[in-house]
């Protein structure tokens, strides 16, 4: 998980005391995750959900282990997805026992308005049967308030606060994505430092801005072996200079 190793740490500290969680059933914390939009969301979601699941930290009745949702604002949004959560999803109970993330962050513009009251109290509900995780972008004043309010409203919560990725980072989230396909790099240091530099040169600044590299490097792959590779000799024509044999990764 790059850049996510206050969450992964935390998870790891779970798993050590396992036992407790699956024996007796001792409560997991929810989440409150202050991190920028478009850097993750359902990978979070997603992998704290399998994480879990495989190592029996809760129980998961319906048929998803987790699901997401990005809240609009509205009172009416808000009370659909309360819904779905509380009525549709549940399939084997009468609640559902899972993982529940949803994007809060639209709420900041509606403060004084009732909904941000039923969103605490309908969610604190919901979290003593699913695990919650909330995720506020606190790039505004107000999201920052949200947060701060969130902080205070939301029960049993563990608080985390994902920085800004460097271009080291998202070079390490395209080299992942890349990885997925199949594509082997044959020097992984210089093909790293490569990214970083195209990350840069891209003005690439959230995870999901990667694809658009990913993308690039798949094309220019050798597909004339078992598996596609890309070859430093590949690589090279990617940048115009040549600091990327120093290895030194560009840090925003």
């Amino acid at each position: 998980m790059v850049g996510l190793e206050e969450i992964k740490r935390k998870l790891g500290e779970w798993i050590e005391n396992k036992e407790a969680y699956k024996r007796c059933r001792v409560s997991i914390p929810n989440f409150l995750i202050d991190i920028e939009r478009h850097n993750g969301y359902s990978y979070i979601q997603r992998y704290i959900a399998y994480t879990l699941a495989n190592n029996d930290l809760r129980e998961f009745t319906g048929l998803d282990l987790s699901v997401e949702y990005k809240l609009d604002g509205s009172y009416r949004q808000l009370e659909d997805i309360i819904n779905d959560i509380n009525y549709n999803i549940p399939v084997y109970e009468n609640k559902y026992k899972g993982v529940v993330a949803v994007d809060i962050t639209e709420l900041a513009n509606y403060l004084n308005e009732e909904q941000v009251d039923y969103f605490f109290d309908a969610i604190n509900a919901i979290s003593e049967n699913a695990t919650v995780i909330t995720f506020v972008d606190t790039s505004g004043a107000k999201e920052k308030l949200l947060f701060d309010m969130a902080s205070k409203r939301l029960e049993n919560i563990d608080i985390y606060h994902i920085g800004r990725y460097s271009y080291f980072d998202l070079a390490r989230i395209a080299y992942e994505r890349i990885q997925d396909k199949g594509i082997i790099a044959d020097d992984k240091d210089y093909f790293l430092n490569v990214l970083s530099v195209l990350a840069m040169q891209m003005n690439i600044e959230v995870a999901a801005d990667t694809f658009c590299l990913v993308d690039r490097i798949a094309l220019a792959a050798d597909y004339s072996g078992y598996n596609p590779k890309i070859t430093k000799d590949i690589v090279r024509g990617f940048i115009s200079f040549d600091d990327t044999e120093k290895g030194a990764y560009h840090e925003r």
